[in-house]
């Protein structure tokens, strides 16, 4: 699913390193989108993501600058829904559970070029 301009491959899991990749989440977990590109990426990139509710609108975007050395064939980035339900609530005034339930997308973007677009199923 989605654009992707690099021969590289997006996983989605519950952390930076080699997890099994997954499509379904908690709202108190770490979410992670995982690239790996086929070839080294060497020098200054940025990667972009934004993570999009059910509801189609923007939770969160973040600019990621990287500077990848030799043999560098990774960089990611993640959503944090942090300690569960209650904290949105608190802070923000959302009913996780009608907020985040569903279907998410992250869109993710490198040196400002379409990569890759993920779902992924959030549960409360």
């Amino acid at each position: 699913m989605g654009t992707l301009l690099l021969a590289a491959v997006v996983t989605l899991g519950e952390g930076p390193g080699d997890t099994p990749a997954r499509a379904e989440f908690s709202c108190s977990e770490r979410v992670w989108a995982r690239v790996a590109f086929a070839a080294p990426q060497r020098g200054p990139h940025l990667l972009e993501a934004r993570w999009i509710r059910p509801d189609g609108r923007v939770q969160e975007r973040a600019r990621i600058p990287v500077d990848l050395g030799e043999g560098a064939g990774g960089v990611h980035a993640w959503l944090d829904f942090g300690d569960g339900p209650g904290l949105w609530e608190r802070l923000f005034g959302l009913k996780p559970d009608r907020t985040f339930n569903g279907r998410w997308k992250v869109e993710l973007t490198w040196d400002g070029a379409p990569l890759e677009t993920k779902e992924m199923e959030v549960r409360c």
